[in-house]
């Protein structure tokens, strides 16, 4: 599944909100299929897309 924005992040957040995380953000690249969130993990971060594409893989429970 391919991904696109409902709403763009200038007009999710205010002026003084967008300028306090662009403080603590920093700007990565990552390869193409690498897996951003393990479902059921801690995260400790969130991730801006800038461009490209995501696609969010769903796993079925195990089952007996």
């Amino acid at each position: 599944m391919n991904a696109s924005p409902t709403t763009s992040m200038p007009r999710a957040l205010t002026a003084d909100h967008r300028e306090q995380l662009m403080k603590l953000a920093r700007e990565v690249s990552i390869p193409q299929g690498t897996r951003l969130v393990q479902e059921g993990a801690h995260v400790d971060r969130f991730w801006i897309i800038r461009t490209g594409t995501i696609r969010r893989v769903r796993c079925a429970p195990a089952t007996r």
